[in-house]
């Protein structure tokens, strides 16, 4: 079942009205009562392992709004685990990259400029004087 499928299938059961076929811009009038609303935030987490603030789900109108939230509560989780991730991973990095290798050595050795990068601009080049040199275009005769 894939993403869309399996929110319409949560908020049918949810709201006890069949929402499986429903369009995005279905308003779903059921989201009005804060029971259900109480009711939709837990079986989102329950479901998709994120949970959504109150705050959001007050706004929840439509089908389209509950796939965008949850989408973006999804992103969001993924985001901050990747960043922990990160994190983590910079500590040990750092640790490491301070501890000069042989081949560092062996770099700074032979140039010590070589972790520098050098920028240079090339010359403007003069539009019209790269095609003087060549011979103008010849063409056959016209036909009749």
């Amino acid at each position: 079942m894939h993403f869309g499928a399996a929110v319409r299938e949560l908020l049918s059961v949810t709201c006890d009205v069949d929402l499986r076929h429903a369009k995005p811009h279905t308003v779903v009038d059921a989201l009005e009562s804060p029971p259900t609303r109480r009711l939709l935030g837990a079986n989102i987490e329950a479901t998709f392992g994120v949970r959504v603030p109150a705050g959001d789900l007050a706004r929840l109108t439509t089908v389209r709004d509950v796939l965008q939230c949850v989408r973006l509560h999804r992103w969001l989780r993924r985001v901050e685990r990747e960043r922990a991730a990160a994190q983590l991973t910079a500590g040990v990095d750092a640790s490491v990259a301070a501890a000069p290798t042989p081949t560092t050595i062996a770099a700074r050795a032979v140039d010590p400029d070589q972790q520098t990068f050098r920028f240079t601009r090339r010359r403007a080049a003069d539009a019209a004087g790269a095609l003087d040199h060549r011979p103008a275009a010849r063409r056959g005769p016209k036909r009749p």
